[in-house]
């Protein structure tokens, strides 16, 4: 399973897109776009993949940041 977490709160999935059956390739999660900022934003946020537990890279935060400004 795959969650986003802020201060112990659940923060919304639009959707989750993983490669079929059999086959190899990226899993994509959707979010709407105030999640999106959320996720840009905060250091805090946590990404749970499983029993796994991370914070983003600060980097990948950046560039999230980087592609709202370009898209919006």
């Amino acid at each position: 399973s795959i969650g986003l977490s802020l201060g112990g709160e659940t923060l919304p999935i639009e959707d989750i897109s993983r490669p079929e059956e059999g086959e190899v390739g990226p899993t994509r999660v959707y979010l709407s776009q105030q999640t999106f900022l959320t996720v840009a934003d905060r250091s805090d946020v946590r990404l749970r993949i499983g029993d796994a537990t991370t914070q983003l890279p600060d980097q990948m935060r950046t560039e999230m940041r980087q592609i709202f400004e370009k898209v919006v």
